[in-house]
């Protein structure tokens, strides 16, 4: 929540692979955004191990380098990062600026059993 200002929950809905991060707004903005304003603020990808999210990213790094491609937000990916839970992510713009995270649940998803 702290690399996102101005939101005051989270949701994580999970359908196979594919999980769908929602948020809700703080009090602050009740009023609802412009029309122009963008609503969309990441797609998160679930990957299996360590070291598959290395792979991801120094793939994601290898792309951005190779000067073949033009990205709208010219902002690197970030470093991996792992939380107090021992879950490791990154996250990274596409060339359309769509923002992606890639993380990796050490116990899989929560709820489920290995």
């Amino acid at each position: 929540m702290e690399r996102l200002p101005g939101l005051s929950g989270l949701a994580e809905l999970t359908a196979g692979e594919l999980r769908f991060h929602l948020f809700t707004r703080g009090s602050e903005h009740g009023a609802p955004p412009p029309a122009d304003t963008n609503q969309f603020q990441h797609v998160c990808v679930e990957v299996a191990s360590s070291e598959e999210l290395r792979s991801w990213h120094a793939r994601w790094h290898s792309i951005r380098n190779s000067g073949k491609y033009t990205f709208t937000r010219n902002i690197p990916a970030t470093d991996i990062v792992v939380d107090s839970d021992g879950v490791e992510s990154f996250y990274a713009y596409d060339t359309n600026g769509v923002e992606f995270e890639f993380t990796h649940l050490p116990n899989g998803r929560p709820g489920t059993e290995n």
